[in-house]
């Protein structure tokens, strides 16, 4: 077989003691490169070959990472009860996921400002509400516009 220069190269590392995981698609000679290494080092090293499924396992004449790490076949389930943040998080995320335009009242903290920014990534209309005259930070040019009175920000909304 006409070797890869990724496959030559990961033979050459396992052949100097290191350790590697080996993937790619379908047809690449993962299979036939893992024959190899287990021929040339067979009875120098222990070798785990290990697959997500039964048949890339049997195939590479090793197991899968299930059954070779004694995992259950079940679903894990945290005993634990979901950490208060992560669903405010979650919270947030549906409350913004329902809102069709975000103000961004000035002066404020780094979670408001992310927040204006998933909406302008959303093609939402996102407003900057500068009620003190300063001069706007420059990636508020991503958003719909910038107010600066509230009659301005009103007139905006409309």
């Amino acid at each position: 077989m006409d070797w890869s220069v990724e496959s030559k190269k990961a033979f050459s590392l396992v052949m100097q003691g290191e350790s590697l995981f080996i993937t790619g698609k379908a047809g690449t000679g993962k299979t036939t490169l893992l024959y190899e290494i287990r021929r040339q080092l067979n009875g120098k090293k222990v070798i785990a070959v290990l697959a997500p499924t039964g048949v890339a396992a049997e195939n590479a004449g090793g197991f899968t990472i299930h059954s070779f790490l004694r995992l259950p076949l079940t679903p894990y389930l945290p005993k634990h009860k979901i950490d208060p943040l992560v669903r405010q998080f979650h919270n947030d995320i549906t409350a913004m996921e329902s809102c069709d335009t975000c103000v961004l009242v000035l002066p404020c903290g780094r979670s408001a400002h992310t927040e204006a920014g998933w909406f302008a990534g959303k093609g939402r209309t996102t407003i900057a509400y500068i009620p003190e005259r300063q001069e706007p930070e420059l990636i508020y040019k991503l958003f719909s516009g910038v107010c600066c009175s509230i009659e301005e920000l009103i007139g905006t909304l409309k």
